[in-house]
């Protein structure tokens, strides 16, 4: 009998979720509270901004649905943090560990 791949996915993502929770430090959780308006407009940066700029480009331009599948994904993953060492140095920025 096989595993339905919904389950999978689901299983996948807790695991890959609950192993980023166990590299965070109480520290580095409790500096994001402290920034919670930087939390939220990074939040919206990569939740809502980029996501969305992938969708106007696929409606805008006539592109394969190979290229809009991709350009939709690329939209929708995750992101490594965009500080510099400058501002990191500063701790102006909002990072969790890679």
């Amino acid at each position: 009998m096989l595993i339905p791949p919904v389950l999978l996915l689901n299983l996948f993502v807790v695991v890959v979720m609950f192993s980023i929770g166990l590299r965070v430090s109480g520290g580095e959780l409790l500096d994001i509270l402290r920034k919670r308006a930087l939390f939220v407009r990074t939040l919206l940066a990569n939740c809502v901004l980029i996501p969305a700029i992938g969708f106007l480009l696929v409606r805008v331009f006539p592109l394969t649905p190979d290229a809009s599948v991709g350009i939709l994904l690329l939209g929708a993953r995750e992101r490594p943090s965009p500080c510099s060492s400058r501002a990191k140095r500063r701790r102006a920025c909002l990072s969790l560990p890679p």
